[in-house]
Formats: structure tokens, sequence, C-alpha cells
């Protein structure tokens, strides 16, 4: 029985030395001497140019805070004279899966104009890159960012805000990979706003900056239908309530339903933030205004229609 456990012993001894001895693939030999950027980490792209194109999936916008916030695939690509290799000599292999934390990439950052900080929210470290043959190498890692906008509340419920996120690569000069340098066919809709404008653009002054640009305009289909056209017909109401005889009690019922209802819509979840008052507060006050002057001058009136002393000669 000894003798048998020790013959088995050295059996998988001898096994596992021969699986330790074999050849490496071409894959594992071309990864081996491709150059280690944590070994060397002075190892940079001189005079490289990153394309950069932002494929937008989803975004949000918070009215309270006025953020912007986008997640994209933000697709880049440079050129990297120290990753070429001749396929002949790795079995004809022409690209390879390469972690980005052994290889240089660009550090893409986002800057904020307000406090004049470098967000730095591109960690590619949990990501993998394409290299290909040619020193060709190509990351698309799924990102998140967030940017200020603009408001225009004027407009309300009809309001449009200019959003930018700016980024910047200090070492490298960014170009837009494609035509436009952002795409948002394939993004899924916000509830409640929609993009009708997107724009990518560099700066010749500063080739290390972009700027991205986005339009957004509320939904207001649902607003319309509550605030809108409610206030359309209190409007009309208080027109024809003028209309009415003074003496028609129908008159003052109909001017102070409109100056209870102007009241009520007051108390209702109109727009609380922003600098601009929207151009549909001002028409509220105004049919405000008119219901409740319309009611004092009617009973004015009617008082003048009772008296039966005729006025001097």
């Amino acid at each position: 029985m000894i003798i048998l456990m020790c013959f088995i012993a050295i059996f998988i001894h001898v096994s596992s030395s021969e699986c330790n001895k074999r050849t490496p693939t071409w894959e594992e030999k071309l990864r081996r001497d491709i150059p280690n950027y944590i070994l060397h980490p002075n190892q940079q792209c001189v005079n490289s140019t990153v394309a950069i194109h932002f494929n937008l999936r989803y975004y949000t916008f918070d009215e309270k805070t006025q953020e912007f916030y986008i997640y994209s695939y933000m697709m880049l690509k440079w050129f990297d004279d120290s990753l070429k290799w001749n396929p002949k000599d790795y079995g004809g292999i022409d690209r390879t899966t390469v972690r980005t934390a052994m290889i240089w990439t660009p550090k893409i950052i986002q800057m904020d104009d307000d406090s004049d900080i470098f967000i730095s929210l591109h960690n590619f470290y949990t990501s993998s890159c394409m290299v290909y043959h040619d020193g060709t190498v190509t990351c698309i890692p799924e990102m998140r960012h967030s940017g200020e906008c603009q408001s225009r509340m004027k407009d309300w419920p009809y309001d449009t805000h200019i959003c930018q996120i700016k980024f910047v690569e200090k070492d490298v000069r960014i170009t837009r990979n494609g035509t436009t340098g952002i795409s948002t066919k394939d993004a899924k809709e916000s509830a409640g706003w929609n993009i009708i404008l997107s724009a990518y653009t560099e700066s010749d002054e500063k080739p290390d900056e972009i700027t991205l640009t986005f339009v957004i305009k509320r939904a207001a289909d649902g607003l319309a239908a509550i605030f809108v056209i409610p206030l359309i017909v209190i409007a009309a109401l208080n027109i024809t309530a003028i209309l009415i005889d003074i003496d028609n009690i129908l008159r003052v019922h109909v001017l102070v339903f409109c100056l209870i209802s102007c009241v009520n819509f007051v108390t209702e979840n109109y727009p609380k933030f922003g600098s601009d008052v929207p151009k549909i507060l001002i028409f509220l006050r105004t049919s405000f205004f008119l219901s409740a002057l319309s009611i004092f001058f009617t009973y004015i009136f009617k008082n003048l229609r009772k008296k039966t002393n005729p006025p001097p000669s």
C-alpha cells in the first residue's frame, strides 16, 4: 500500500512538471513582449493625437441643482509606436486585448469652470483596450459625466436649457473620432426631457480642450394640459363675464370663480428654481387682477344704477 501511494505521488509530480514546461501560446508570448507601462511609467505617446467620440446611452436633468448627467460609451483611439509588432512573428495574430493598466492611456479629465478644478473621472484601470499590430489602440469605457446648465424659465413649461461639459488632456491633442464627435440617436429618452441639439466643439486656441453642448427641452404635453389650457379658459371666462350685464348675478359668479381659480393655480407646482419669471405666471397675475378689478367695478356700477336722485344739471 505504501509503495502504491509513493508511485502515485511520483506520477503526479512528474505530470505537473510536464504541464509547467508547456510551450506558451502565441497570444501569451505577444502579451509578454508588449511593453509594460507599470514597469516603464515614463513611457508616453509623444506628439500623439487622441480621437474621441461619445455615444450617448442615457441622460438625466436635475432641476433643483441645474445639473445635467450623461451616461455614454467614450470611444478613444490613438497610435502608440511602442506597441507595434509583426504578425508573422506571433502566428499571424494582428490584434490582442490588453488591460489598460499595462499600457499608456490618455488622462482625459473633466474641467469645472466655476472652481477651476480638474475632476478626474476617467479611470481606465477597470477596463481593457484593443491593440492592433500597427500600434492602433482603441478603448470604449462606459463613463458618467455631469455639467451645469443655463436655464431659460421664461418660457415654462416650454423651457429649454443649455448644458455644457468640458474636458481637457494636457499631454496630447484631442480631436473628434468621426464626423460629429457625439451621437445621441441611441440614447434612451429621459423622463420629461428631450435633447433637441447636441454639439462637439474643439478650441483652436486650446487644442487640448473639447466641449460638449446639449440643448434640452421639457416635454410639456402633460403640463400644458394641467396649467396652460385651464389658464386660457379662465382668461376667456374673464372676458365673457365682462360682457354680461351688471345686474345679472351670473357676472359676479363667473368673476369670483375666475378669482378663486387664479389663487388655486398659484399654490400648484409652478417652477421654484431659476432667476427668470415664467411668462405664464405674469399671465396668471394679470388674470387675477382683471377678475378682482371686474368684481370691484361691478359693485360700483351696480350701486350707481340704484341711485334715484337725478344728477345735477
